[in-house]
């Protein structure tokens, strides 16, 4: 009976200890990935794993731009001119020996560059003193919201104000004028100068007529006024 009785205990002993190990259980996501950094061409984004249940044995990265695959099997991107326009997301795959979960993160802004011009500004307008001049803008790439400054030059040298228009005075004579305009996003700023008008000349005489003046095609002689103008050359 002794005997019996200690198989028995050992039978159950065993029966309790030696049961199998639950299964194991894939990771679940509790905190989503998130993407710092600014979303700029040559400026670097960096994925946070986010936050998982069950325990994580390994993680995996998958970029996308605008849903597209970009980037390797790391935890930071760095968007390219290709990627303008379009917004980055990471898709994160936590791994353990249950299984593997995705999770995918917010996007971030649309991609910008700094700002390259495409096509320089241009002066429109009469070289002359007193005759406006006026800058366009040009054409730029780069994105984002931009924003412009101006800078006129006289040979060379700053004149005017922060304007798109700057008008030519007497200083100005024989000399070119251009315009360089600088353009800006958040990703930085970038300036491109219009090519030079024509050397500044001085405008017409203008002559006050303060009495008469006598008709050439007849006798007859008309008055003028004080203020009346006559161009001359």
């Amino acid at each position: 009976m002794p005997m019996n009785r200690l198989g028995l205990g050992l039978g159950l002993g065993m029966q309790r200890g030696g049961g199998s190990a639950p299964p194991a259980i894939a990771p679940e996501n509790t905190a989503l990935p998130a993407i710092s950094g600014n979303a700029y061409v040559g400026s670097t984004l960096t994925a946070s794993t986010g936050t998982w249940l069950n325990g994580v044995d390994a993680y995996a990265y998958q970029w996308k731009a605008d849903g597209a695959n970009v980037g390797s099997n790391q935890n930071t991107y760095v968007p390219v001119s290709g990627d303008v326009g379009k917004v980055i997301t990471v898709e994160v795959t936590a791994t353990n020996a249950g299984g593997s979960t995705p999770a995918s993160s917010a996007a971030t802004s649309a991609v910008i560059a700094v700002p390259a011009n495409t096509v320089a500004p241009a002066i429109t307008g009469n070289a002359l003193v007193g005759s406006t001049l006026t800058c366009s803008t040009g054409t730029w790439s780069g994105g984002g919201s931009q924003t412009y400054a101006y800078q006129w030059k006289s040979a060379g040298s700053n004149v005017g104000s922060n304007q798109n228009t700057y008008v030519p005075v007497t200083g100005d004579v024989g000399n070119t004028i251009t315009c360089t305009l600088t353009a800006t996003n958040a990703a930085g700023s970038t300036p491109a100068t219009s090519n030079a008008t024509a050397a500044i000349s001085a405008a017409p005489f203008q002559a006050m007529a303060l009495g008469a003046f006598i008709n050439i095609s007849g006798s007859s002689r008309q008055s003028m006024l004080p203020g009346d103008f006559l161009n001359e050359g």
